[in-house]
């Protein structure tokens, strides 16, 4: 989980003038749109690491609450803080893809949990 938290800031953090993080965004067209889905899926899989974390450690329902309620936080953060570093800026098109990355999975758990407690 920490490794995964530390590639996360690195994407998110990094000055992206002519840096990996610009490299993969071409990679993917390295439109405003691609890097938005780009955001969602760190977000979604940040949440799931989290949430894979903690469950064992504690109910299914709590470990998602504190999944989800962190992820936001964090993303909520690392976003703001790009309005410090050069070459990056805050909008809410990314916080927007992060917490939609977020928010899928919870629609994607929410079931699994529902059905594997009832």
């Amino acid at each position: 989980m920490g490794v995964w938290t530390v590639v996360l800031c690195f994407f998110l953090l990094w000055p992206s003038k002519g840096t990996l993080v610009d490299d993969v965004s071409e990679v993917f067209g390295g439109a405003e749109r691609t890097d938005a889905v780009g955001h969602a899926v760190l977000a979604f899989f940040e949440t799931a690491f989290l949430f894979n974390l903690m469950r064992y450690r504690m109910t299914r329902l709590r470990a998602l609450l504190i999944a989800v309620g962190s992820c936001l936080i964090l993303d909520l953060a690392l976003e703001v803080a790009q309005i410090w570093i050069p070459a990056r800026g805050f909008t809410l098109l990314d916080l927007s893809a992060n917490w939609i990355g977020t928010g899928l999975f919870v629609l994607i758990a929410c079931p699994i949990l529902y059905r594997k407690t009832h």
